[in-house]
């Protein structure tokens, strides 16, 4: 009976599987944080790896003139 009227009372009041939810949720968003930080990392990376690339090949070509 007091949950009944607890419910009443504040209808909006999370169960256990809501609680359940919105800490998955809270987890998932984490997670999506840290990957989008890595993401960012790796195309610093590419962008890193990209710039190694052109000077090999501009080194190469200068060699291949000599």
């Amino acid at each position: 009976m007091a949950k009944i009227i607890a419910r009443m009372l504040n209808p909006y009041k999370y169960t256990k599987t809501d609680a359940i939810g919105h800490n998955i949720n809270d987890r998932l968003s984490q997670v999506n944080c840290q990957l989008s930080q890595v993401n960012c990392q790796l195309s610093t990376v590419n962008c890193q790896l990209s710039t190694v690339n052109s000077l090999v090949a501009t080194a190469s070509q200068q060699q291949s003139i000599v």
